[in-house]
């Protein structure tokens, strides 16, 4: 007796990929490409000013992600961690500020200030 491998979940059936290269463009005055670079293939957000806002490309290492704003707020009703593999650079062009409603633990093996 054989069996027949499962069915996969039902669900909505995907879209047709758009080609490379196809830009859809926003009533915001924004537009989405969808582009095959030398590097891999990428999608951009690209502000009315025709600035790179948002670029989500696919590497041979996994997705990449590159966001720029003119204000970002990351707001979550939980935790919020942020990890790196790397290092983890934070730089600010004026005043920086570290608030904790509880504790506040720094470990390193050495911590300069200043």
């Amino acid at each position: 007796m054989s069996t027949a491998p499962p069915s996969p979940a039902p669900g909505p059936a995907p879209g047709p990929a758009p080609a490379p290269g196809a830009t859809l463009r926003l009533s915001t005055g924004h537009a989405v490409t969808a582009v095959e670079g030398p590097s891999g293939p990428r999608v951009e957000l690209i502000g009315p000013d025709g600035a790179v806002e948002l670029t989500l490309r696919i590497g041979p290492g996994g997705a990449e992600v590159q966001l720029r704003a003119a204000r970002l707020d990351l707001i979550a009703d939980g935790d919020l961690s942020l990890r790196a593999g790397g290092a983890l650079q934070l730089a600010a062009a004026g005043p920086m500020r570290l608030e904790a409603g509880a504790e506040l633990d720094l470990e390193a093996p050495l911590i300069r200030l200043n």
